[in-house]
């Protein structure tokens, strides 16, 4: 279905699918110019803790996505293996990011990304950041 509409999709929602993996999101990056939002959390909202698990999901494919879908509003990461690399990308390439849920994943994105918007004011459509880590907002 991708390869067919990917051009004229802007959205794509596949939270909680645990087989998703760096080809996947590749592919999407590839064929989805248009997207404003992808989500491929976790989907372990509402206390449900037992279902947090880690993706195959890491850098390579969501900087790709940050480069490629430049239209990008919602942005739903909980649980990826992503790291400083990511919150690089989405700083200087997601400018019209209005929502970025960066739950379970480490904390050091949590603070590049923080840094970033009390330091420089990037991100200036950001809206919501969803995190359980608070280190970066304490100080």
């Amino acid at each position: 279905m991708i390869t067919t509409c990917g051009s004229n999709l802007k959205e794509i929602y596949l939270r909680g699918c645990k087989k998703i993996t760096d080809v996947s999101i590749l592919k999407i990056a590839e064929l989805c110019p248009q997207l404003e939002i992808l989500d491929i959390s976790t989907g372990s909202r509402y206390g449900d803790f037992d279902k947090v698990y880690v993706k195959d999901v890491t850098d390579n494919s969501i900087i790709q996505i940050c480069e490629r879908c430049k239209n990008l509003k919602v942005l739903d990461l909980e649980g990826c293996k992503i790291t400083s690399k990511t919150s690089e990308a989405i700083i200087t390439k997601c400018f019209f990011l209005e929502k970025l849920n960066l739950r379970y994943v480490e904390p050091q994105v949590v603070e590049t990304i923080s840094e970033a918007l009390y330091s420089s004011g990037c991100l200036p459509h950001l809206r919501t950041l969803e995190t359980n880590y608070t280190g970066g907002f304490l100080r």
